[in-house]
């Protein structure tokens, strides 16, 4: 939740501050919207027909097998780097490097 500021004059600014993330029952209104419309037009028949449809998916199953192997992919290079991290991180510098000429190139 976000505080103002105004910080004697200097400007206006929003302090964040740690707590429970209020965003997510605004997340739910549409859903609860269209389980209260389709309940009250179409009664318990409708409402169980809203679900089916929610999980009724029609896609191939080559995209079923690719979204797992993309995640896979993507949790491997993580694993990849954290790893073998140390050994290839652009930043740090090796001896013959002095640092500033290192840190320089990123200014």
């Amino acid at each position: 939740m976000g505080v103002v500021d105004t910080d004697g004059g200097e400007g206006i600014g929003v302090a964040t501050s740690v707590g429970w993330p209020t965003h997510l029952p605004g997340l739910l209104g549409p859903a609860v919207a269209a389980l209260a419309v389709t309940a009250l037009a179409y009664g318990r028949s409708g409402v169980a027909d809203l679900g089916r449809r929610l999980v009724r998916w029609r896609v191939g199953w080559r995209w079923w097998a690719a979204v797992p192997a993309i995640a896979s992919l993507a949790v491997l290079s993580v694993l990849v780097l954290a790893v073998l991290g140390h050994h290839c991180h652009p930043l740090r510098t090796s001896p013959a490097t002095p640092a500033s000429a290192a840190s320089d190139s990123f200014r």
